[in-house]
């Protein structure tokens, strides 16, 4: 949030909050793993309130970044887990055999902490708890003997898709799920959405013991959190109906703090449900009441001081509502994660006296620091969400278009039911075709690229595009185009590999000879402070090379990928979403295994990426970025999808492309959310004006507080953060009005809704005149317009 002070001599000084005096650590890190349509409304509009707002919305920061594991713990518990894995690769947390049910929670432990599928293997037989469950999850999921829909438990199936989809496993595909069944049966995503009733329930009259395929409360929300994490879009009828089951507490299952936390946890995976929302807030009222004074919470049927499976979910859903579990009013006499942290044994279980596997994967869910329903398959569908809202806006360009349009094949998806302003994003390539190819030759090759990975070229007699390519290669000198421009010679040659056009001899050349002595490759070789060699050149150029048929152990790979890892970052990434994500498809296309690409955590360099990605869909380029704030980047977004997905450049992912559906992607992380604001007076007659702000993730707001002391000179105030309250102390003395402006160009949510900006006009007790003949608050809101005349 950026604050608007305006000084005596008229000038404003635009101030970030965090240049803002703090009194108390403010608990809003520069992340959530999403701007959507700017809310720009009247500018004139305003809105005079008197001494308070009466706002209802829940103090939750939805500016929480999920914070790293907490690592000596986390590597205790998953030692633990290793040394419990069964030569089958399951565990076996009750004497009973290998217990899928355990080995799926702890299979969502690896995803959520960023880690591969595989990082638990048995160290005898190599069985990991994938190829357990590729054994099991079948049975597990389905009556005995059954196959079909009508057979499945709803709850069962939804638990693996989430386990799965939590380790990057793309859950579409029968086969994923099938070693062991008929190959003709449909996916488990197409048998649990088959089972959606009219009233929204997830319901089959499968029965096995104590489960059931009726909709109660745990069955109904992990059947839609695992669709969610498996990046489907949820029914709204569906989401009705857990809602439906919520207590006059604002709790599932008659109190049950475990089922009330998941049912949150689902409910916001789903993006159609605001953490500002009534039942939302109900229930995490309800979590609040339930709070030991330790930190943590157990169930009532619990004799022990604190459960880790209970408090591990209820920290799972304060981070799925975005709030900090480790500040605020959830720290009592220690935050949530400090009491779970607290019941870990010396062996690396945790849990008290019963603690087993099975406590343990749950607690590693909860150590983990990140909303666990932010899986690579959800990111990446809001993510696509937000660029198909983005290709409404009329004059998308189509080199735009084609990025988007990459990203949608990436995942599977066919360019031509995508919508755009002129029709879909195969129609504004389409139009555009031409003209875009004749531009450049890599303009022409990332045409080509887009053409042979749709399987189809634009439908114009006149446009050939291997020869728009290979008319601009110069066999004397082996160049594309302008031969010292590594975009030209990488683009024309991904472009004719994916049309499957045979390459000039001496191709490649120019490229290689572009490569830069630390292994790199630059844009050109234009001498500029700003023309270095770089992760995202580096990452195409080696990608390009792939696509040519040079091998992975040629010299100039080697040197590549060794230039990769000298400028790999101790967090996993290369220091931009746009540089991560064509590092990491240069890693795929070069068959690299990721386990050599750790971060210092362990996590892989997905989760890495990730962490670019806003909780709604799109994904900044830098968060800290000396040109800028967090903005929504579509560039950024659209090359960060196919990495997330694990898809290089040059690879088609499917050959019938499937529609595109839009999801529902939840809260705009970057608009601001304002409550309560009050005046408040001291002993000692010092006035204070107080109130919460959430949100802003890309810093854009501007806020504004005078007070009108005596004659019509009107005293700007300065604040100080406190938490996530804005202080503005007032002083003492007579005072007559305060009057306050907050702006938000992303929207500001009030009780009123969504508008774009809200003025408060208060009278001070002091003052007795009508408030409404106090200078009027007009004028346009942004510098370096002035606000007030």
């Amino acid at each position: 949030m950026r604050i608007c002070i305006k000084p005596a001599s008229g000038a404003y000084r635009p101030t970030r909050l965090s240049a803002v005096p703090s009194g108390k650590n403010r608990s809003v890190p520069p992340t959530a793993p999403v701007g959507g349509t700017r809310h720009t409304g009247s500018l004139y509009r305003w809105l005079a309130l008197l001494l308070v707002l009466a706002l209802t919305l829940p103090a939750s920061a939805f500016t929480v970044q999920a914070q790293g594991p907490q690592s000596d713990m986390v590597r205790a518990g998953l030692e633990y887990l290793q040394a419990e894995l069964t030569p089958e690769g399951g565990l076996d947390p009750f004497g009973s055999g290998p217990d899928p049910s355990t080995s799926l929670r702890a299979l969502l432990a690896l995803g959520t902490l960023g880690l591969p599928a595989n990082a638990l293997t048995h160290p005898d037989t190599g069985a990991t708890l994938l190829s357990f469950l590729q054994d099991s999850a079948w049975e597990y999921t389905h009556a005995p003997e059954g196959l079909s829909a009508s057979e499945l438990f709803p709850g069962s199936a939804g638990l693996v898709l989430a386990a799965l989809s939590a380790v990057g496993i793309d859950t579409r595909l029968p086969e994923e799920l099938l070693s062991s069944v008929d190959p003709d049966a449909d996916s488990l995503i197409a048998q649990l959405e088959s089972t959606l009733d009219v009233d929204g329930g997830y319901r089959t009259a499968a029965e096995e013991g104590y489960s059931t395929g009726e909709p109660l409360p745990p069955n109904q929300a992990f059947a839609i959190l695992g669709l969610a994490m498996a990046g489907r879009a949820v029914p709204q009828d569906a989401v009705d109906y857990l809602i439906s089951l919520q207590g006059e507490d604002g709790s599932w299952a008659d109190g049950d703090l475990d089922t009330t936390a998941l049912a949150l946890v689902a409910l916001m995976a789903t993006g159609r449900v605001s953490a500002y929302d009534a039942p939302v807030v109900s229930a995490l009222a309800f979590l609040q009441e339930s709070q030991l004074e330790g930190g943590g919470w157990r169930p009532g049927w619990d004799t022990e001081a604190l459960n880790a499976d209970t408090t591990a979910w209820v920290i799972q859903a304060l981070l799925a509502c975005g709030i900090d579990p480790e500040s605020g009013a959830w720290v009592r006499a220690a935050s949530p994660v400090q009491a779970l942290a607290s019941l870990q044994q010396e062996d690396g279980r945790v849990g008290g006296e019963y603690a087993s596997s099975y406590s343990t994967a749950e607690a590693l869910m909860g150590l983990s620091g990140r909303a666990l329903f932010l899986t690579p398959a959800l990111q990446s569908q809001r993510a696509l969400s937000w660029m198909a809202e983005s290709s409404m806006t009329p004059g998308l360009q189509p080199g735009a278009a084609i990025d988007i349009s990459l990203a949608m094949l990436a995942a599977g998806y066919d360019p031509a039911s995508a919508p755009a302003a002129d029709g879909t994003l195969a129609d504004v390539i389409e139009a555009a075709a031409a003209e875009y190819a004749a531009g450049s030759v890599d303009q022409a090759g990332k045409l080509a690229l887009y053409a042979g990975l749709a399987g189809s070229s634009p439908d114009q007699p006149e446009l050939d595009l291997s020869e728009s390519i290979l008319g601009q290669f110069d066999p004397e000198v082996g160049a594309f185009g302008v031969v010292t421009n590594t975009y030209q010679q990488a683009y024309a040659l991904l472009g004719l590999a994916a049309l499957d056009t045979a390459l000039p001899e001496g191709a490649v050349d120019a490229l290689r000879e572009l490569q830069q002595p630390d292994g790199g490759w630059k844009y050109d070789l234009t001498e500029s402070d700003w023309n270095t060699t770089t992760p995202d050149n580096t990452g195409l150029a080696l990608q390009a090379l792939s696509a040519a048929g040079v091998p992975a152990d040629d010299p100039a790979m080697v040197a590549g990928l060794g230039y990769l890892q000298a400028t790999q970052l101790p967090s996993g990434d290369w220091g931009n979403a746009n540089s991560t994500a064509l590092a990491l498809q240069a890693l795929y296309a070069l068959d690299q295994d990721l386990a050599d690409w750790k971060a210092e955590d362990g996590s892989t360099p997905i989760r890495a990426l990730a962490a670019f990605g806003k909780v709604d869909g799109p994904f900044t380029w830098m968060w800290d970025s000396p040109w800028g704030g967090p903005e929504d980047n579509l560039l950024a977004t659209a090359q960060s999808i196919p990495a997330l997905l694990g898809v290089p450049m040059l690879s088609k992912t499917a050959t019938v492309w499937t529609p595109f559906v839009s999801v529902s992607r939840g809260d705009d992380p970057d608009r601001s959310r304002v409550t309560q604001p009050a005046l408040e007076v001291s002993a000692e007659g010092a006035t204070q004006l107080r109130l919460q702000h959430f949100g802003d993730l890309d810093g854009d707001a501007v806020a504004r507080v005078e007070v009108l002391r005596s004659g019509n000179v009107w005293e700007s105030v300065e604040p100080i953060m406190e938490g996530n309250e804005l202080v503005y102390p007032l002083g003492t003395g007579a005072m007559r009005l305060v009057r306050s402006l907050f702006y938000d160009p992303d929207g500001l949510d009030t009780s009123s809704g969504t508008q774009s900006h809200l003025a408060m006009l208060a009278l001070l007790p002091s003052w007795a005149e009508d408030p409404a003949s106090a200078p009027p608050l007009v004028g346009t809101l942004l510098p370096p317009h002035t606000w007030w005349r």
